[in-house]
C-alpha cells in the first residue's frame, strides 16, 4: 500500500519535518490548482507576428498608459517598461506609477516644465 510509512523497530522513518514539508507542498500545489482555474490563455495566433504587443495603443497609435499597472491587460516586462516610460516622458509627465499598493517613482526630482506643477499618481 502506498500510504504505509516504512518503520524501523516501530519508529517511523519520516521525521516530523518531512511530514510538515509534505503538508506545505500539498498546500502550495492546491493553491496553484486554484490559481489555474482563473488563468487566462492568450492565443498568440491572434496577434501579428504571433507575439504579445509591447505596449497598448489606441486606434490612432497613441500609447495608452495606466496609472495602476495592475490594469495592464497583458502584463510582461516590455509592457511595464513602456508604461513607465510613457507616463514619465509622455503627455502625462508624471514620475509616479502605482502597482497595486506599491508606488514606483522614476527620478521625481527632475526639472519640471511648468513651475508649481503638481504630481498626481
Amino acid at each position: 500500500d502506498a500510504n504505509v510509512v516504512p518503520s524501523l523497530m516501530g519508529k517511523s522513518l519520516l521525521s516530523d519535518f518531512d511530514r510538515e514539508l509534505d503538508s506545505q507542498v500539498d498546500d502550495v500545489e492546491a493553491q496553484e490548482r486554484e490559481l489555474m482555474k482563473n488563468a487566462i490563455t492568450v492565443n498568440l495566433s491572434d496577434y501579428p507576428k504571433q507575439t504579445l504587443p509591447l505596449m497598448e495603443v489606441d486606434l490612432n497609435g497613441t500609447p495608452i498608459t495606466h496609472m495602476d499597472m495592475t490594469n495592464i491587460p497583458y502584463l510582461h516586462e516590455a509592457s511595464i517598461l513602456y508604461n513607465l516610460k510613457e507616463r514619465y516622458e509622455g503627455r502625462d509627465g508624471v514620475p509616479y506609477t502605482r502597482t497595486g499598493d506599491i508606488i514606483i517613482a522614476i527620478n521625481p526630482y527632475r526639472v519640471r516644465r511648468e513651475r508649481n506643477q503638481s504630481f498626481e499618481p
